[in-house]
This record gives structure tokens, C-alpha cells and sequence, in this order.
């Protein structure tokens, strides 16, 4: 090809893609950075186009397309700009220029622009050419035309030649071609009839010009040219939405001249099809748009800055709050006004190179308060300029909960090896990571010797495999371990018991990540609780000393009254058995017998001989009962106080519950009844004695208090119901009561220390506290209750046939 093409544009990477594809379509090129260089080139050899950039230093692309069109009206100007906005491309389509695109370059796109833009100078040179001759010619031969009728003929031959050669240049254009008079349609080529769906340009031919405009066009399209058919100025380029044969609308973008033909000055109209370029401008816009949204919506401060001379160009709402300031105070500033301003004169992506960055910095606000903030930067493309995207979050909150953590973190250090009970951490592995003082007093053992080791292999003398086994439950299950012991020998070489607990240890993902042992010599507490227990069973012998008092007394009462019968009748009956000797012995002696039986006859009948056979049997019986209650309370108050030992051994439940209701009779006859549901052969469990005695009276005496309670509000006499029965691997006793019940709101509380329901002076609340503890913590049993109010409760012990621990 011999047109020539000047390609002007400052980046010299976009001249060297540019070159490489003209180079490939076969095109001659020259490249040049400013407009200057471009005004020297085009003084040295003739070009047939010119590829120009918009902004470049020194002078614009429009100011060089001005003086090119004004210098070289013939060469064709294509503008290639990263600058999308609608005012700057039909500025610079006003300038004269034949297309304007954008970057990124479509390259087949270029091909295209580029073919018709020289085709058309081609034809608009040779148009020019032709109708310069034509004017010589006409203006020669009409000069000479009565001189030479020969020469207009020959004058008219090459006229009609040159508008046929029009006529084929315009048919083959790659551009829709239209002519028309006052909107009436007198010319179409094929290419327009292609564009608009139809079969032929003679389907538009004497059509209404506005029947190829859209609807929603319509008004803005009639109006443009009624204007320019009156001469007003009216764009000569613009865009339109087109309507296609088979309605379908079609993006358009026509250029428009007024010429002469036939003797009338007519519209001459050039059509593109700009559908595509449209859909790309809306996806750039949708982007942009989707962008804003996101930047708007986000819960983080966003700053987009220039990495060249980090300036900011956009700031999302949060940023701006966090800053203080208006958009118009931060846009344009360089970014370390507001964001790390020590870092600005060595910028982590400016100065050092750096592709991301995640880290903690100030930002300062527009009053120059300085906020604590977590930034990630990353460097990002947006229409062909180098960005930086900042985005970062307030953590002065964090910071201040950060800094209260680690004074927290150092108390709890200074806590743990201050406080008075053993406290040993280790991993789940069984390593001790912390070893307090309490510890190292205990065991004999220093942090600095026990860091790192296991726990089961420190020189310890004490029961390994029960510390073993309380360790792997608390691992496997994840869940606390209460109150365990263990017998160990102190650093004097003395036995002890040592009292401990398990706590599983979290991290801050709920990951499990060891355990802590939290333990003391509880060998003199042992021995307190044992004599303690002894003295709160001596304290409840105590409280029911007056009503065991009661049921002794009364079986003794009726004891006394009937040895004194015996001894009354005996003074009767020794009258009678005297006077009968006196019979006997008259009768031996051979004397009358007649004042005897006179007088053992008068005894008899004083002595009232039938009714003392009647009652002295009845009399006897009675005695015999009562020394036998007297016992049996004896009995169940021996049973009740002995102190047991520190073993487990087997119990009779049945046995037991029989007699601590019967030392505790005094508490509920007078209230209630008490009814027994005992399971037969029931078989008996390994517990210690004289505690459980203890949590059977605390429970008993609870059910009398209740119902007595329920009494003083006028219910009637109540029952206490104590029921036992055997499970699969343990016994169930239930105690029942028709009391009030339990309120609501004290259930949960029901069974804490020092919790009570009762008046002042009537209660300590260690009862259920304490009975709880038996069961669960010494015998691994089960206290529960089942309570509805109004109807009473039942309190649910289970114990199993098995020894066992918690």
C-alpha cells in the first residue's frame, strides 16, 4: 500500500503494538510521541492518515487534528483515547476526524476504521479531483461553448462519467450511504439496505426519511432535521437509534454533509453500526457503576491513588467518615497526608517494590487525630493507569482490648503463682507448661525442673494410674472432672490425700489445647469432714432429741402404768392366795374350813378374779410392745449415729429407711402419715452408712416440713411415701410428700449451699446441698426431684450396685 499513516501517541508501548500490526496489514507508518515531532514529519513526506492519542504532553491530539485538517484537508484522522466520556468524542469528532476509538484497541476494529477511512479519502480525493475538473471544465467550455458544441458534449461525457464512478465508489462503500430532499428518500446504496434488514435500497427509496428512526428516537431525530433543512447548525455527526425492516432497533452512528445534486441542494448521510461499540461502553459504565456500588456498600475505608504521584482519585463513604472530611478535602491530595504518613518517603509499593501489603498503620484524620488501622493495599489496573487500592478498618478498639489483654494476661500470671491451691497446666499430651508456687511447695519440685516433662513421669510418689485415668476422661470427653483424690507422699515422706480437679482448656477457635489441674492437701480437711459428719449426726440426734424423748416416753408411760397394775392386782391376788393357804391348812388340820372360804371368798370378790385374768394377759402383751418400741428406737438411734468408717460396705437400704423414719417419727406423725412401698429381697449396696442415714433423714424431715407447711394453710393430713425398687445395675429409692411443692423459680437453686425456702432460724441450707454431695461426689449416684405445685414432690435417689466415684 503506498498511503503512508503517522501514528502519534506518548506511550511508547502503544507505538510499538500500534507499528507491529500496521506492519502486519501491510501498511507504511511513522511513530512520534508529541505533536511537535508529528508537525515535523508531516514537513518532510506527504501521509494519508493520521492515528493520534488525545492527551499527550505539550500539544493535544484535538489541537493537532485542527491544524492537520486546516494544513492537509485530505488526510483522514483517527482518534485512539482511553478517554470514554461523550463530550470529549464529540469534541473530537467536531474537529473533522473519521472515527474515534478507544483503549483498549480492538484491532480488527482498527482494520476496519482504517480501510474505510482511506478508502473514503480515495474517494474523496478523487471526488475532488473529478469535481475540480469538472468546475475547470465547465467553467472552460462555458467560456467556449459557442465556440465549441463538441467540447460541452465531450465536457458532459466526462461529467456523466464521474458521477458514475461515484455512483460505484459509493455503492461499494463500507458504509451505509443515504440521500435525501425535505425527508424524502432519494438514494440508498446496499450497504444501508444491509444494515436496516432489507432486500433492496429500492424498498427506502421516496420513504419518509423518519420511517428508519426508532420511536424512542423519533423526536430528537425530526427535530435535527427540520433544523438543518431551515440552515441552522445542527451536528453533523451523531448517534441514533435506528429501526430495522423487521423492528428490531439498531444502534447507528451517521455523519451528515449538505451537497448539491440535480440542481438541489440535498442531505448526503453516512451510516456505521456502533451496536457493539455501545454494548462495550454499557459494560464499561456497568462495571464502573458495579464498582461504585461495592465501594459504597463496603464496611471498610477504600482510597483508589495514582501510583505514580499517589494522589487520591476516589474515596468510598466510610473512608471519608473515618477521615472527617468532605470529598472535595481529600480528592487530589497525596495519600500520606491522610494514610501512614511515616512511610512517605518510602512508600512499600512506590519506593520498595512491593505487590501486597496487609499491615497495621495510622491514619490521620482531617483534625490530624491519629486512628490505628488495619490496611491491605494492592496494586490494580483502571483504564490503562497504574492504581493502588487501600483498604483498611478501625482497630483502636482492638489495639485498647490488645493491650488490656496482656495486662490481663500478666495479672492471671502473677495470679496463678500467688494463688494458695496447686494449679498445673499441661498440653493435651500430658506436658506441664505451668507449675505454680503452691506446687512446687507441695511436690518439692521447681518450674524450671518439671517445664516440658510429663506429668506422669515426674519423681512423685503418688497413685499414678487413678491420676492416668482422671487425665484421659477429661482429654476424651473434653468436660470438667470434679472433686477426685488421691493419696501421695509429702516432702516429709508422710501419707497425704491430695484433692483435685480437671478443666479442659480452649483456644481462642474452640480448639481443644490442654487441661489444668487445680488441686490441695486435703488430708487435714478429711479428717475434719469425718468428724463433722459425725457431729451433724450427733446435731440432728440433737434437733430430734425432744420428739425421740416423745416416742421413748410414751411406750415407757404405758410400761409404768402396767407394772403398776401388776403390782396392785399382785397385792389383790397375794390377799387371796393367803386366805386360800388359810383353806388348805384348815383342811389338813381336820378344823373347819368355813371362815377361810368365807374370807378367801370375800378376797376374791374384793380381788375381781375374772377381770384380772382378762387384763393382765393384755396388760403383759402391751408391756412387752413397748419395751420392744423402746428398743427398736434405740436401735435405730445406735444405727443412725454410728460414725462407719471411711470403706463402703453393704447396706440393707430397706433396713436403713425404716430407721430413720423412726427416729424422725416425731417430725411427721402429727402432720402425716408415712406409707412404705419396699421392694422385697432387694439387694443391698456398697455405701457408707451413716451418711446416706444422713441424706435419708435431711429428706424426710424436708417432706414433714412440707406438708406441714401445706397443713397451716388448711390442707389435710398428708401422706410420705418412701419406695424403693432395684434397676438393671443400681437401687432407687423415691421419697414422697403431698406438700406444696417446689416454686418455680427455686428449682434451680434447690440443691446450692446455703440455699433455703424456709423462715429464719428454720433452715440453714446445707440439708440438700449436702445430700447432693453424698450421692453424687461419694457414692457416683444420682439426686434429681420431680415437684408440681400444689401436689407435692418426690425426691429421686439412685445408687449404684457397683462402688463408685466421681
Amino acid at each position: 500500500m503506498s498511503e503512508k499513516i503517522l501514528v502519534v501517541d506518548d506511550e511508547m508501548s502503544v507505538l510499538r503494538v500500534v507499528k507491529r500490526f500496521l506492519d502486519r496489514w501491510g501498511y507504511s507508518s511513522s511513530q512520534t510521541q508529541s505533536a511537535a515531532e508529528a508537525k515535523e514529519l508531516l514537513l518532510q513526506e506527504e501521509y494519508a492518515l493520521l492515528l493520534t492519542d488525545i492527551k499527550m504532553p505539550g500539544e493535544s491530539g484535538l489541537e493537532l487534528t485542527q491544524y492537520v485538517k486546516s494544513t492537509y484537508p485530505d488526510m483522514i484522522v483517527i482518534f485512539l483515547s482511553v478517554l470514554e466520556d461523550q463530550d470529549t468524542a464529540e469534541a473530537a469528532m467536531q474537529t473533522g476526524a473519521f472515527a474515534y476509538l478507544t483503549k483498549p484497541l480492538r484491532y480488527n476494529e482498527l482494520l476496519l476504521f482504517l480501510q474505510n477511512g482511506l478508502h473514503r479519502r480515495r474517494l474523496e480525493m478523487e471526488n475532488r479531483r473529478y469535481v475540480t475538473e469538472l468546475e475547470d471544465k465547465v467553467k472552460e467550455r462555458t467560456q467556449e461553448l459557442e465556440q465549441a458544441l463538441s467540447e460541452l458534449q465531450a465536457s458532459q461525457a466526462a461529467l456523466k462519467e464521474s458521477e458514475e464512478k461515484f455512483r460505484v465508489a459509493i455503492e461499494h462503500s463500507n458504509e451505509g450511504v443515504l440521500m435525501h430532499h425535505q425527508g424524502r428518500i432519494l438514494y440508498a446504496n446496499a450497504k444501508f439496505a444491509e444494515m436496516f434488514g432489507a432486500q433492496s435500497p429500492d424498498d427506502y427509496i421516496d420513504q419518509d426519511i423518519t420511517t428508519i428512526v426508532h420511536p424512542d428516537d423519533l423526536e430528537r431525530i425530526s427535530e435535527i432535521i427540520t433544523r438543518r433543512e431551515r440552515g441552522e447548525t445542527v451536528p453533523e455527526r451523531y448517534e441514533f437509534l435506528g429501526l430495522r425492516k423487521d423492528g428490531r432497533p439498531v444502534d447507528l452512528e451517521v455523519s451528515v454533509a449538505r451537497t448539491r445534486y440535480q440542481d438541489r441542494t440535498v442531505t448526503l448521510a453516512f451510516f456505521r453500526d456502533v451496536t457493539s461499540q455501545k454494548a462495550a461502553r454499557k459494560a464499561i459504565e456497568d462495571s464502573e457503576e458495579r464498582l461504585r456500588t461495592i465501594l459504597n456498600a463496603v464496611q471498610a475505608g477504600i482510597l483508589i491513588i495514582d501510583r505514580n504521584d499517589k494522589s487520591i482519585v476516589q474515596a468510598n463513604p466510610v473512608a471519608l467518615k473515618m477521615i472527617g472530611a468532605q470529598e472535595e478535602q481529600v480528592l487530589g491530595k497525596t495519600c500520606h497526608v491522610f494514610l501512614c504518613p511515616a512511610e512517605e518517603e518510602c512508600c512499600p509499593f512506590a519506593d520498595l517494590g512491593r505487590e501486597v501489603d496487609k499491615s497495621e498503620d495510622i491514619l490521620l484524620t482531617i483534625h490530624g487525630e491519629e486512628v490505628h488501622i488495619l490496611k491491605t493495599v494492592v496494586p490494580l489496573t483502571i483504564r490503562e493507569h497504574e492504581c493502588l487500592v487501600e483498604s483498611f478498618v478501625d482497630i483502636s478498639e482492638l489495639k485498647q482490648a490488645e493491650q488490656k489483654l496482656s495486662t490481663a494476661y500478666q495479672e492471671l500470671k502473677n495470679l496463678f503463682s500467688s494463688v494458695s491451691s496447686i494449679l498445673i497446666q499441661i498440653t493435651p499430651s500430658g506436658r506441664i507448661t505451668r507449675w505454680n508456687t503452691q506446687a512446687a511447695a507441695v511436690f518439692g519440685l521447681q518450674d524450671a525442673e518439671v517445664q516440658g516433662k510429663s506429668l506422669f513421669e515426674l519423681p512423685i510418689h503418688w497413685e499414678l494410674e487413678k491420676l492416668q485415668e482422671a487425665v484421659f476422661d477429661c482429654r476424651n470427653t473434653q468436660q470438667a472432672l470434679r472433686s477426685r483424690e488421691l493419696s501421695y507422699h509429702t516432702t516429709e515422706g508422710n501419707m497425704g490425700l491430695l484433692g483435685f480437679s480437671l478443666s479442659p482448656l480452649f483456644d481462642e477457635r474452640g480448639v481443644f489445647s490442654g487441661l489444668l489441674l487445680m488441686g490441695a492437701d486435703i488430708t487435714g480437711r478429711k479428717n475434719l469432714e469425718s468428724q463433722l459428719a459425725q457431729a451433724q449426726k450427733l446435731e440432728s440426734i440433737g434437733q430430734l432429741a425432744a420428739g425421740i424423748a416423745h416416742e421413748i416416753n410414751t411406750p415407757i408411760q404405758y410400761v409404768g402404768d402396767n407394772t403398776l397394775f401388776f403390782k396392785e392386782s399382785f397385792d389383790d391376788l397375794s390377799k387371796a392366795l393367803q386366805q386360800a393357804g388359810r383353806v388348805v391348812a384348815a383342811y389338813k388340820a381336820g378344823d373347819d374350813p368355813g371362815p377361810s372360804l368365807a374370807g378367801l371368798e370375800t378376797c376374791l370378790e374384793a380381788s375381781d378374779l375374772e377381770y384380772l385374768q382378762e387384763e393382765i394377759p393384755q396388760a403383759v402383751e402391751q408391756t412387752l410392745q413397748g419395751v420392744e418400741r423402746v428398743g427398736a428406737i434405740v436401735r435405730s438411734m445406735k444405727e443412725f449415729s454410728h460414725p462407719g468408717g471411711e470403706e463402703k460396705v453393704l447396706v440393707d437400704l430397706n433396713k436403713a429407711l425404716e430407721s430413720t423414719a423412726t427416729i424422725s417419727r416425731n417430725e411427721w406423725k402429727y402432720f402425716s402419715d408415712l406409707e412404705y412401698d419396699l421392694e422385697e429381697g432387694l439387694p443391698q449396696v456398697p455405701c457408707l452408712p451413716g451418711e446416706m442415714n444422713q441424706v435419708f433423714l435431711n429428706i424426710i424431715v424436708n417432706a414433714a416440713h412440707a406438708i406441714a407447711d401445706a397443713a397451716d394453710h388448711g390442707q389435710e393430713k398428708g401422706i410420705i411415701t418412701i419406695s424403693t425398687r432395684s434397676l438393671e445395675q443400681e437401687i432407687e429409692v423415691r421419697i414422697s410428700d403431698t406438700g406444696k411443692g417446689i416454686p418455680e423459680k427455686s428449682r434451680p437453686y434447690i440443691f446450692d449451699p446455703f440455699y433455703t425456702t424456709k423462715e429464719v432460724g428454720k433452715g440453714t441450707g446445707q440439708g440438700l446441698a449436702l445430700a447432693f454431695s453424698t450421692v453424687v461426689d461419694k457414692h457416683g449416684g444420682l439426686l434429681s426431684f420431680e415437684t408440681e405445685e400444689g401436689k407435692g414432690t418426690t425426691f429421686v435417689i439412685r445408687l449404684p450396685l457397683e462402688a463408685k466415684e466421681r
